[in-house]
């Protein structure tokens, strides 16, 4: 699996001005890539993918929007996985909705245009709650992405192993879940994202900020817990 981070924006009615607002909004120093797909009829008749680091136009003639929201962000989850941020925009239907949960079952973000301010807000409602991270205004999605990917820099010493501890432990009497023996790249990577989302600058800061915002340890849990059905749908593994 790819460790590069990336970012996929699906979009379709009003799409074009919000892109251009979007794409305004977006650093220069963006560490990422970004794959945008807008329903319009060129090429025609073809999805994009991405699968071993390349981009693939694949030729389709089944009765849905071309080219599929959902194609090229389940296509990203499998490749990218936890390196993935999907943001969905305004839009008639629901494409992208399915491709989102794929996004979910691989460890990565997804971010949704607010619905109530969204010009056709078919599309981002089309997405399960439970799929969604961030609902966001417009103006917000750039900024946002900029702190997602940018985090926290934890690095795996024994001067941080002591507050990350502790900050486990606060969540685990919350949750009656223990995370302290989860991997510990895995866990500070995703740490990081929250540390990053919420501007705290050290996990001591994040521990308090946790203990005043009770709804962050929810976030916080999400962003730890690895869907069980991705072990099921690994027949070897489930067999062995």
């Amino acid at each position: 699996m790819a460790t590069r981070d990336i970012i996929v924006i699906g979009a379709s009615a009003g799409g074009v001005q919000a892109l251009t607002n979007l794409v305004a909004d977006l650093p220069a120093d963006l560490p990422a890539a970004v794959f945008i797909v807008l329903h319009i009829p060129a090429p025609a008749n073809r999805h994009v993918t991405i699968s071993d680091g390349h981009v693939h136009l694949d030729a389709d003639h089944a009765d849905r929007p071309k080219p599929s929201v959902d194609m090229l962000l389940s296509s990203a989850a499998r490749a990218y996985g936890e390196h993935l941020i999907a943001v969905i925009l305004t839009g008639s239907g629901s494409d992208g909705a399915a491709g989102a949960v794929d996004v979910k079952d691989a460890g990565g973000v997804v971010i949704i245009q607010n619905p109530q301010t969204a010009a056709y807000p078919s599309m981002p409602l089309s997405l399960p709650p439970t799929a969604v991270d961030h609902v966001v205004e417009m103006e917000q999605i750039g900024p946002l992405l900029y702190d997602i990917l940018k985090g926290v820099n934890l690095p795996i010493t024994a001067k941080a192993d002591d507050p990350l501890r502790d900050l486990l432990g606060q969540v685990s009497a919350q949750t009656n879940i223990d995370f302290r023996n989860y991997k510990s790249s895995t866990i500070l990577r995703r740490i990081g994202r929250r540390m990053a989302v919420t501007r705290n600058a050290n996990i001591r800061d994040y521990a308090d900020f946790l203990r005043s915002h009770p709804d962050e340890i929810r976030e916080l849990v999400r962003a730890f817990l690895i869907k069980v059905t991705g072990f099921f749908r690994d027949p070897e593994a489930f067999e062995y």
